[in-house]
C-alpha cells in the first residue's frame, strides 16, 4: 500500500512539472507574438507616413498679390488680384469648420460687398487662395437662397468664368432695392455718438462708406468724416482736410484726452460743491430755515391782523370790544332817570 501511494504522488509531481512548463511556454508564445505584432504596426506606420511625406508638394503654391490701398473699391477687379499667374489647377480647396468664416444667405438685410471683401481676405489670408481658387469653393461660403441661386447657375452651365464676373452677378442678384433704402437711412444718420472713440466711429462709418459710396476715395471719406464727427472734437482739432486719415485718427485721439480729462477735473470740482460744511450741516436744510421763519412770519402777521380787527358783542360794530361800548356809557344816563327804561334790543350783526 506504500508503494502504490508513492507511485501515486510521484506520477502526479510529474504531471503538475509537465503543466507549468506548458505554461511558461504559452507566456513565452504570447509574449513572442505581441513583439512581432508590435513590430509589424511601427513598420506599417513608417511606411504610411513615408508616403504621406511624399505625396506632399515640397514647394507650397505661389502666394497671390496682396491687395492695394484701394481695395475698398478695386477689390472685385480679377486683374489685380491675378497680377501672377498662379496653378489653380494644382491648389487643393482645403476648408476651414464653416463658423471660423462668413457665409451669405442672401437675405435683404445682408451686405453683399462687404461678405465679398471679407470672403476675399479670408481666403487669403488663411487659405493663400487666387481668386480663381476662391471662384472654385465659393459655394461653400453660400447657403440658403444664395447657395440655391448658385446651385442653379451650375445646373444650367451658366456659371461664372472669372472671380469680376462672379462679382458683378452676385451684385446684381443680391443687391436689393430693400437694402439700398437701409443703406441710405443708415448713411443720414450716422453720426459719431457721445461714448463712441473716433476708432469705433472711423470703423462703423467706413463700413457704411463702403457700401453707399463705392466710387469715392479716401479723400471723400475724410470729408464725411469731419462732417459726422462731434462738434466738441472738431472744435478742438487743429489737423486739415489735406491731411491724411491716419493723422487724422491720431489728431482726434489726442482730443480725447484732452477732452477727457476736462470732463474728469469737471466731477471732482462738483463732488468738492456738493460735499457738507465744516460744521456738518446741510446746505438744503439751511436754506430751508429762512422759509421756515418767513412762513412763521407771515402767519404771526395774519393772526395780528385778524386779531387788530375785533367785533363788539353789544353793538356788533368791529373796532372796540363789549366793556368799551358806547352803548355803556348810554345806560348809566337812563338808569339815573329812568329805572324803568331797559337797555336797546341788540342789533343786528353785520354782515
Amino acid at each position: 500500500m506504500p508503494e502504490k501511494e508513492a507511485e501515486l504522488f510521484q506520477k502526479y509531481a510529474k504531471m503538475k512539472n509537465k503543466t507549468f512548463l506548458l505554461g511558461l511556454f504559452a507566456i513565452q508564445l504570447i509574449r513572442t507574438f505581441q513583439n512581432i505584432l508590435q513590430e509589424t504596426k511601427v513598420e506599417t506606420w513608417k511606411i504610411v507616413t513615408k508616403q504621406l511625406y511624399q505625396s506632399r508638394p515640397t514647394n507650397p503654391p505661389p502666394l497671390p498679390p496682396r491687395l492695394s490701398s484701394d481695395l475698398q473699391h478695386n477689390f472685385l477687379d480679377s486683374d489685380q488680384h491675378n497680377a501672377q499667374p498662379t496653378q489653380a489647377i494644382h491648389n487643393t480647396v482645403v476648408l476651414s469648420p464653416i463658423l471660423s468664416f462668413s457665409t451669405f444667405s442672401g437675405k435683404p438685410t445682408y451686405r453683399p460687398r462687404q461678405f465679398l471683401l471679407r470672403v476675399v481676405e479670408y481666403a487669403r489670408t488663411i487659405n493663400n487662395w487666387s481668386t480663381d481658387t476662391l471662384l472654385q469653393g465659393i459655394s461653400q461660403f453660400l447657403k440658403d437662397s444664395a447657395l440655391e441661386w448658385y446651385c442653379q447657375l451650375y445646373i444650367t452651365n451658366n456659371t461664372p468664368l472669372n472671380w469680376s464676373q462672379f462679382v458683378s452677378r452676385f451684385l446684381a442678384q443680391f443687391h436689393s432695392p430693400i437694402r439700398v433704402a437701409q443703406q441710405e437711412q443708415e448713411w443720414s444718420e450716422c453720426k459719431q455718438q457721445d461714448n463712441e472713440t473716433i476708432n469705433e466711429f472711423v470703423v462703423r462709418l467706413r463700413a457704411i462708406w463702403l457700401e453707399q459710396r463705392v466710387d469715392e476715395q479716401e479723400a471723400d471719406l475724410i470729408k464725411h468724416l469731419f462732417c459726422k464727427m462731434r462738434p466738441d472734437m472738431l472744435n478742438l482739432m487743429s489737423a486739415s482736410r489735406s491731411s491724411t486719415l491716419n493723422e487724422i485718427i491720431m489728431e482726434a485721439q489726442h482730443v480725447e484726452e484732452i477732452l477727457y480729462l476736462r470732463n474728469k477735473e469737471f466731477r471732482l470740482r462738483q463732488n468738492t460743491h456738493n460735499k457738507p460744511s465744516i460744521n456738518g450741516h446741510n446746505p438744503t436744510s439751511l436754506m430751508s430755515i429762512p422759509t421756515r421763519a418767513y412762513n412763521s412770519s407771515k402767519s404771526t402777521s395774519s393772526t395780528s391782523t385778524a386779531q387788530s380787527n375785533p367785533t363788539c358783542w353789544r353793538c356788533y360794530e368791529t373796532g372796540h370790544y363789549a366793556p368799551n361800548c358806547p352803548l355803556n356809557d348810554t345806560r348809566r344816563t337812563f338808569d339815573s332817570f329812568d329805572n324803568n327804561t331797559e337797555p336797546l334790543p341788540p342789533r343786528p350783526k353785520n354782515n
